[in-house]
């Protein structure tokens, strides 16, 4: 997987680094060291962009 669009969280975020904060609609936002995260957007899986979000909730359907 590699990430393709993406913005550093504003805010401070409490968490493991490489911890899923949070699912949106749109973006997925991951915890990284000192209190920062990432907002990601768009990821690149097989040489196909899709949006992160989906491909968070298609693993968490297969492992459910």
């Amino acid at each position: 997987v590699k990430v393709v669009s993406h913005k550093i969280e504003n805010r401070e975020i409490y968490g493991i680094p490489g911890q899923i904060f949070q699912i949106n609609d749109n973006l997925v936002t991951i915890c990284c060291g000192e209190n920062t995260a990432l907002k990601i957007y768009k990821v690149q899986v097989c040489g196909k962009v899709v949006d992160a979000h989906s491909v968070i909730k298609s693993a968490g359907t297969r492992l459910s």
